[in-house]
């Protein structure tokens, strides 16, 4: 990978890491809203629905920002680029598609498959 790639990849990463920041403030006030008292019982388990999924997607956005911060910490270190289970060069192809990936194709599909038979026990 080059440098260009590298800062590219880095500036798609901080942007994206904004973004999501952004979101989760609005998520927030969105939240607050939600607190207001119900009138019936068919409002109050739309609210408690609603508070689920943003309470579920602050969940996802967090997640996400820990893993940029995981990519932009690689990228300071000179790892980044890595696959960080078996050392493989990860190509490019796939930064540029998902910059905070930090595992090649290979090592992502069998933590996946683990992650399957796991869950079916």
């Amino acid at each position: 990978m080059t440098e260009t790639q590298t800062a590219e990849l880095k500036n798609r990463l901080l942007a994206e890491r904004e973004a999501i920041s952004r979101n989760l403030q609005e998520h927030r006030g969105d939240r607050i809203a939600l607190d207001t008292p119900a009138r019936d019982a068919a409002d109050r388990g739309d609210s408690e629905i609603e508070r689920a999924l943003e309470h579920r997607l602050a969940l996802d956005d967090a997640h996400l920002i820990q893993k940029i911060d995981f990519a932009l910490k690689r990228i300071e270190e000179g790892s980044y680029g890595a696959c960080e289970v078996c050392g493989a060069e990860i190509p490019i192809e796939r930064l540029l598609a998902k910059p905070s990936v930090s595992t090649c194709r290979f090592c992502q599909q069998a933590k996946e498959d683990h992650s399957h038979v796991e869950s079916n026990h």
